[in-house]
């Protein structure tokens, strides 16, 4: 628009002086108001004349921006235990709607704190407590879990669920034996030692010992006995190099037990007279 009118300024100034537009020259001056409408002054020059006047204009290059609303941007940096979350703002252009201004007091960035809340508990793995119930035949085995993977924090929300469980163990069927069944009958002791005389018979047997094929038996069956003087007499050696120093030993500690046992002797009788002389 200024363009426009200084070339339309010295196109006039052209015919009406008879110069060349190169001979002319346009001055413009400051708007009288920098944010909104105002007037603008112009100074035509071409050579030897001048003249000064006076036009419309707008400015907006002194307008103040003005902040708009904080809006979120981005996510809360954690989803518990406080964390921070990025706000910004725009400046807006004052004067002109819809237009953006780099004229404004203050920062269009901000930190708030976010997700106050403590942090929700989680489960642990599950660990057997104790032992199956039974060995088989589907026992039951406890097992129990605990809060702390993580453990809740600043009053946040305990595990959802049960911590104690109950499962399945040694489920194989158990061995079956041959009376077990005699278990469920209401039988007199009598009875069963009729039902299972046969059996009875049999372990008895097997368990009884024939004193003919024992090893003592035996030997005496295939030693040979031995009626020379001479191996008598080396049995008799033996038998004195053993007791020898079994009497040795005695003789040596006999003084020495004979010595305790009358010095118990005498403290018993000193005992006794000191109890009649105190009874007289």
């Amino acid at each position: 628009m200024e363009f426009r009118k200084k070339e339309t300024v010295i196109f006039i100034f052209s015919i009406f002086f008879g110069r060349s537009e190169s001979w002319c020259r346009l001055e413009p001056g400051d708007c009288s108001n920098d944010c909104g409408e105002g007037t603008q002054k112009f100074y035509a020059r071409c050579f030897p004349f001048s003249e000064d006047f006076e036009l419309p204009c707008t400015s907006y290059t002194g307008c103040k921006g003005v902040w708009g609303d904080w809006t979120p941007f981005g996510e809360c940096s954690t989803s518990c235990d406080e964390g921070q979350k990025l706000f910004t703002r725009t400046c807006n252009h004052g004067s002109l709607p819809g237009h953006l201004s780099v004229d404004c007091d203050g920062k269009n960035s901000n930190y708030r704190t976010c997700n106050l809340g403590g942090c929700p508990g989680s489960w642990n793995c599950w660990e057997d407590d104790g032992h199956c119930s039974t060995s088989c035949g589907n026992g039951t085995q406890i097992r129990r879990r605990r809060c702390d993977n993580p453990a809740p924090t600043n009053d946040g929300d305990e595990c959802a669920g049960d911590n104690v469980t109950y499962v399945h163990c040694n489920i194989q069927e158990c061995p079956v034996y041959k009376w077990g069944h005699l278990k469920e009958q209401n039988l007199t002791k009598d009875d069963l030692k009729e039902m299972m005389k046969e059996e009875l018979n049999e372990i008895k047997s097997n368990l009884t010992i024939d004193s003919k094929n024992i090893s003592a038996t035996i030997r005496k069956r295939i030693s040979a006995r031995d009626d020379r003087p001479s191996a008598a007499s080396v049995g008799y050696v033996g038998v004195a190099l053993l007791l020898i120093p079994l009497v040795m030993i005695i003789i040596a500690d006999a003084s020495k037990f004979f010595a305790v046992v009358a010095t118990i002797y005498r403290k018993v009788c000193k005992c006794k007279s000191v109890k009649i002389a105190n009874v007289n």
